[in-house]
């Protein structure tokens, strides 16, 4: 999450591109093939740049209960649901829909 940069489509995010604005708030979503490398290699880069928050996520699907993790940067809660990273608005009390559950919502309301 960068803020005070347009929002734009992008296939990556440059610093020198985009103002020298640091994100505050980066997710990084680790494939399995490549996660021993980007465990240590994209954190080492992206951290000490200067982002507030750095979160790695690996697509393994949970085993049990999963616990929410506050981001302080979103005042949101995270946590891993099967192959996903639900959010959670906790003054609202309920999770935020993913881009799937909204288009399904779109459907069924025949819109």
């Amino acid at each position: 999450m960068v803020w005070g940069v347009e929002k734009r489509s992008r296939k990556s995010y440059r610093i020198w591109d985009e103002g020298g604005v640091v994100p505050a708030f980066v997710v990084e979503v680790a494939s399995l093939s490549a996660s021993r490398r980007d465990a240590t290699r994209k954190r080492a880069t992206d951290e000490p740049m200067g982002a507030r928050e750095y979160w790695r996520f690996e697509r393994v699907p949970e085993t049990g209960p999963a616990g929410w993790q506050r981001s302080e940067v979103l005042g949101l809660e995270l946590r891993p649901e099967e192959w996903l990273l639900r959010f959670c608005d906790p003054r609202l009390g309920r999770d935020l829909v993913t881009h799937p559950e909204a288009s399904r919502a779109l459907q069924e309301s025949g819109r």
